[in-house]
């Protein structure tokens, strides 16, 4: 489960993100610079349409710079 301050953090990522995927990696296809597939908050670990995970980007604390919210998809490469 995961604390508090960790959850505040993600909810201040995903406000970041717009609900869209913030993925920019290149080699994963994406139409534009950053992937954008639109995603919706209660979709969270789902891995069908507008499903998203949250990626730990280490050594940036707990605060929102700390996570990337990714599309299922992306996350998925990402995460090989």
């Amino acid at each position: 489960m995961m604390d508090s301050e960790y959850m505040t953090g993600i909810k201040a990522a995903w406000q970041i993100s717009g609900g869209k995927c913030q993925c920019a990696r290149f080699g994963h296809d994406h139409p534009y610079i950053r992937c954008t597939k639109s995603l919706l908050w209660e979709k969270q670990d789902k891995g069908y349409p507008g499903g998203w995970k949250v990626n730990r980007c280490t050594g940036k604390g707990k605060g929102p710079l700390a996570f990337e919210i990714l599309c299922w998809g992306c996350y998925l490469k990402t995460n090989r």
